[in-house]
């Protein structure tokens, strides 16, 4: 098999100060696996991300990253790809794991990954009518999309007329998690002292009221369990970065639940740990959502799961069955998690549906049939 340099496109990745620094969420963690499946096969991968500063790291044997200077906005995208246009060939193959970095024809092998519909917001109609102005050109500009959840292949059908000429290129390819890694076959069944409440999750956004992964949402929940359940010992473990996580400690102190609720950083390495040894994982976004990394390592992981209803976490979990749902309301959440707490949906042996080998799988068909790279 000849080897081939493949590009991933991704809006982050590594710290963007070029300190090399891993960031932990979702999105890197799609990144890193895609790139080290593609590396796994022979071929070299060259990550290119959005950062503060010019950097050139090798994360890696055979992955090497470069930071290129751009704001998280619309015209940083667009520096972004001009850049971009300028450093790799037109006919490289390439993967936008930021599917929305995507902002011309220029790369004839190009195909994207759609995380979720986030511009289902509070959004001015300007900025709406734009967004889908470019989710109609990108389905002309990529040869194939890899979609995390069914929302946006609805959404599109819904929006866009021409279907025939597209809809081929839409690949449902639901996320996943590593079972030799998030797995639970030495969880005991057994009481504890408390129950451990799990949120694993960016707390980021412009405001804490519009904080669209349910960081508050979930402790407005909290705060109404502990008045409902005064006799049920609890702790709630707030994991991951964001600009919003000293707000909600301030929440905390300020409705008594500073003793109950513990906020930190975990790296990858370290939170299969944080899934195992977690009763209740709660993915309450309230914004947008795909089909959460997170929900699935949940429950690959033995933790029961309570979702809310948002995008694509309604594919993953079937209320009463595999997890919880809730509406978004505080007290709807708060009743999923009582119903988590009196009966618990956790699976002690690794899910193949949800498994990163089906995943492997699914990925590797799509490469080779949409841009020809054996993988």
């Amino acid at each position: 098999m000849e080897e081939q340099k493949i590009y991933l496109f991704v809006l982050w990745f590594l710290n963007t100060d070029g300190s090399g620094r891993e960031l932990t969420g979702g999105m890197e963690r799609y990144c890193r696996d895609l790139a080290r499946l593609i590396k796994a096969s022979g071929h070299k991968v060259h990550i290119v991300q959005k950062s503060k500063v010019p950097f050139e790291i090798d994360y890696e044997p055979g992955i090497q990253v470069t930071g290129v200077p751009a704001e998280l906005t619309v015209k940083g995208h667009i520096s972004y790809y001009r850049h971009v246009c300028r450093i790799v060939a037109k006919d490289a193959p390439v993967i936008y794991v930021s599917q929305d970095l995507c902002m011309g024809k220029n790369f004839t092998k190009a195909v994207g990954v759609n995380h979720g519909i986030w511009w289902h917001g509070d959004f001015s109609l300007k900025k709406k009518l734009l967004v889908r102005w470019h989710q109609r050109r990108m389905l002309d500009w990529l040869k194939a999309i890899i979609c995390v959840d069914t929302n946006y292949i609805n959404w599109l059908h819904t929006e866009f007329s021409g279907r025939k000429e597209w809809r081929h290129k839409l690949s449902y390819i639901c996320n996943y998690a590593d079972t030799e890694i998030f797995h639970a076959p030495e969880k005991l069944e057994k009481l504890r002292e408390s129950v451990i409440i799990v949120f694993p999750r960016r707390m980021m956004g412009a405001t804490l009221e519009d904080e669209p992964r349910g960081g508050l949402l979930l402790l407005e929940a909290i705060k109404a369990f502990k008045v409902r359940n005064p006799k049920v010992a609890f702790n709630v473990r707030m994991v991951g970065r964001g600009t919003l996580a000293d707000q909600l400690r301030t929440w905390c102190r300020e409705n008594g639940l500073e003793n109950n609720v513990d906020f930190f950083e975990a790296g990858f390495d370290e939170m299969p740990e944080v899934y195992r040894n977690a009763d209740i994982v709660v993915i309450p976004s309230t914004g947008t959502e795909g089909t959460s990394l997170s929900a699935i390592e949940g429950m690959c992981s033995g933790a029961t799961t309570v979702v809310s209803h948002i995008g694509g976490l309604a594919n993953i979990v079937i209320d009463g069955f595999n997890g919880y749902v809730a509406d978004l309301s505080a007290s709807s959440l708060c009743e999923a998690i009582e119903r988590a707490v009196r009966q618990p949906i956790s699976f002690r042996r690794p899910i193949a549906a949800l498994g990163k080998q089906r995943w492997d799988n699914q990925v590797r068909r799509f490469l080779q049939t949409h841009i020809g790279i054996n993988v």
